[in-house]
């Protein structure tokens, strides 16, 4: 009950949410953008996106609805986080049998992170061409020119190059399995199946997370990581369901990426 107590408090003070979570705009997504940059040397991608399950007691009635392919029962959390692991937009609440990718298709975040009028310019990779501002999301996703994907195991084998790149791309990733890693560690109650309502559980969940923010801003990321991350993998990954569907521009995108990493590759 104390849990309930304080989630609905957090939960309902606004000014909290909107100062752990601000308007996204074209001047943020820009300060992300170069924020990768230098600490990762990824030269066009603003956030990294990716799916958690949240255990649960099976909601009444629900039948199979909230059944994953871990096998238990939970709902999903797919957020987007910046370089510095502060999760910047977010959807909760989605019945664990569902994928990254039938989430994402139908939420408010697709919207949100698909509208062009948010991004800066394409960024220009001298030779290899320009390449537009994106996010970063698992091969779960569509490829899009707003949301990047790596090569399939089949197509890296194949090619160094594109080998090389997934590589350099799973390593900028790691900042989500970071993020996620903070709020379980820091949170744990979230390692916990949860007994409330589905209801309930997303506001004790966006509870950590407007903590878990407001804790990276006064902290630090580093300071952060350091005292509280759990790298034990507690929170499960949600299931990947190749899509299959690309974009042809943005796989002209992807390869101006591969060669941009190939040709400045450390010999």
């Amino acid at each position: 009950m104390l849990i309930k107590y304080y989630a609905n408090f957090i939960f309902k003070n606004l000014e909290l949410h909107f100062r752990a979570f601000p308007q996204l705009t074209k001047a943020r997504m820009y300060r992300y953008m170069v924020e990768m940059r230098r600490k990762t040397g990824y030269p066009c991608g603003t956030l990294s996106m990716d799916g958690k399950h949240i255990p649960i007691v099976a909601p009444n009635n629900s039948g199979s609805e909230f059944y994953n392919y871990k096998q238990f029962f939970s709902i999903v959390l797919l957020v987007a986080v910046n370089v510095n692991a502060e999760f910047i937009t977010y959807d909760i609440g989605a019945a664990g049998r569902m994928s990254d990718s039938q989430i994402f298709n139908n939420s408010n975040m697709k919207i949100l992170l698909l509208d062009d009028s948010l991004y800066p310019p394409h960024q220009n990779l001298g030779q290899c061409g320009q390449v537009p501002v994106h996010v970063l999301a698992d091969g779960g996703f569509a490829l899009h020119q707003r949301v990047m994907r790596p090569f399939s195991n089949q197509e890296s084998a194949a090619d160094p190059k594109k080998a090389y790149f997934n590589n350099k791309y799973s390593g900028v990733r790691r900042i989500v399995e970071c993020a996620f890693g903070i709020l379980s560690g820091r949170f744990r109650v979230l390692r916990q199946t949860q007994t409330a309502s589905p209801e309930t559980v997303q506001k004790t969940v966006l509870a950590t997370m407007i903590l878990h923010n407001l804790m990276v801003n006064s902290l630090g990321t580093d300071a952060v990581r350091d005292r509280f991350a759990d790298n034990s993998g507690t929170l499960q990954n949600v299931s990947v369901q190749n899509s299959g569907v690309m974009s042809r521009d943005a796989k002209i995108f992807r390869d101006r990426l591969a060669n941009f990493f190939w040709l400045n590759r450390t010999i």
